[in-house]
């Protein structure tokens, strides 16, 4: 909860009518979940105008509104609530948050940032699990992928008194974003997970990814520890300083079925994740927690074992006899191959026939002019792990079979592909999908 004397510190605030009592209070920014008691900032940005709610909020009973410009109508109408005006209120949510963030921060407390090209979210759960497990009720992290220059805020302003950790995932789709974030949230402790090519279109090249990413690690040099895979090779190009830790093959780590051997005698099981990715993002969200919890190490590592994936990110799911590996949350060119080989893998493993498996593989966006080069180097590396039977869907689909040469099934929309997709069901077994978040790919699960 938010101090009450915090909100009227903020730079962009400019008058305030009526008075908050010393006391705490929660703040909403949507209104479907808006609850009595909470107070409301009407967000307005491009899309979105947040006072076309206000009097639907305001008639829950709502102590606090927040917005651009104060309607002296709704001043008169409800006495009872405190509204404030501030000159943007994007600009004052992230200001409140960092002034929330540093009296949080008066006693010792850690935040971590995670970023890279994949697995952060990922990463950020199993960081989550193995801490929380360790020191229940003492850990925030940001919820579900709220990751950019609003989520953070929110996050941050989650935090109360019994969090000892906060965990930030950051995100960007443009240059500049996560310094920005750093300087909001002051993060004392990192995770780069990888450095790749995503967000293309915006960035143009992986060489600009790696230094927009490295704004974490630089704002984190010297305050505490941060984590790389030296197997990257832009990660490796790191030089070593105090508080670094590395891990991967370079390393001596070894990479296994179900596990993963760190070097020093620890081995991370875990028989629900797949594909040596997911157990680098293990290993990295170890390496953290022991990093700054040394008396733990035996209840992290325990609890590496119990660490589930969730919300479309490398799930088994089983409905009757059929196997779905749902890994479409987003996609991008590496997350693409490094789940591809998961699934290879397993169906190897296994003595799983490619003539029982189906591949979906749907668009990877936001790859820039590069866009059709990729996809069609997919389906390339698709003829090469000699996979069968695949349907591509999306704008993008022509390129994945310019490169895969094989025949396969090309869907230009979803719905044209959900017309076959009672039929494809009955035919095969396995049933791999990914592709970027705009197709939802997890919703054919729901008309099998």
């Amino acid at each position: 909860m938010i101090a009450n004397k915090l909100f009227t510190k903020p730079e962009s605030f400019l008058k305030a009518w009526g008075e908050l009592n010393d006391g705490l209070m929660n703040l909403s920014w949507d209104s479907r979940s808006h609850e009595k008691g909470q107070g409301f900032i009407a967000l307005k940005g491009d899309k979105f105008d947040a006072t076309d709610f206000l009097a639907e909020i305001l008639s829950r009973g709502c102590p606090l509104v927040v917005v651009n410009k104060i309607s002296k109508k709704l001043v008169e109408t409800y006495p009872q609530t405190v509204f404030i005006e501030v000159s943007d209120t994007i600009k004052y949510l992230q200001e409140l948050a960092h002034l929330h963030l540093m009296d949080w921060k008066k006693e010792d407390k850690i935040v971590i940032g995670i970023t890279g090209s994949n697995g952060k979210t990922t990463t950020k759960e199993m960081l989550y699990h193995l801490l929380h497990t360790a020191y229940p009720g003492a850990i925030h992290k940001t919820t579900g992928n709220f990751n950019n220059h609003l989520g953070v805020p929110f996050t941050l302003l989650g935090l109360n008194e019994n969090h000892q950790v906060a965990i930030v995932e950051m995100g960007t789709n443009h240059p500049g974003e996560i310094k920005f974030l750093c300087e909001l949230a002051c993060p004392d402790n990192g995770i780069i997970t990888n450095i790749g090519p995503a967000h293309l279109e915006f960035f143009k090249s992986v060489e600009n990814i790696f230094a927009e990413k490295r704004e974490l690690l630089d704002f984190v040099k010297g305050k505490g520890t941060f984590v790389i895979n030296i197997d990257d090779p832009y990660l490796d190009s790191v030089r070593p300083f105090t508080g670094l830790v590395t891990f991967g093959e370079k390393n001596g780590d070894i990479w296994q079925q179900n596990q993963v051997n760190l070097k020093g005698n620890v081995i991370l099981k875990n028989e629900h994740l797949m594909g040596r990715h997911n157990f680098e993002n293990l290993a990295a969200a170890y390496l953290l927690s022991y990093s700054l919890f040394p008396s733990k190490k035996e209840v992290f590592i325990s609890a590496a074992s119990s660490f589930t994936p969730g919300n479309n990110r490398s799930l088994w799911i089983e409905k009757g006899e059929k196997k779905f590996f749902l890994d479409a949350y987003n996609a991008n060119p590496d997350s693409m191959k490094a789940s591809l080989n998961a699934f290879i893998k397993f169906t190897k493993t296994y003595n799983i026939p490619q003539e029982e498996c189906l591949f979906i593989l749907g668009d990877m966006n936001e790859l820039g002019e590069e866009s059709e080069t990729f996809h069609h180097n997919i389906g390339s590396l698709l003829k090469e792990l000699s996979v069968k039977n695949v349907a591509f869907l999306g704008r993008f689909s022509e390129n994945y079979g310019k490169g895969y040469k094989n025949p396969a099934k090309i869907y230009l929309n979803k719905p044209n592909f959900e017309k076959d997709w009672p039929l494809l069901l009955k035919s095969f077994k396995y049933f791999f999908l990914k592709g970027s978040r705009s197709l939802q790919l997890e919703s054919l699960l729901d008309i099998t």
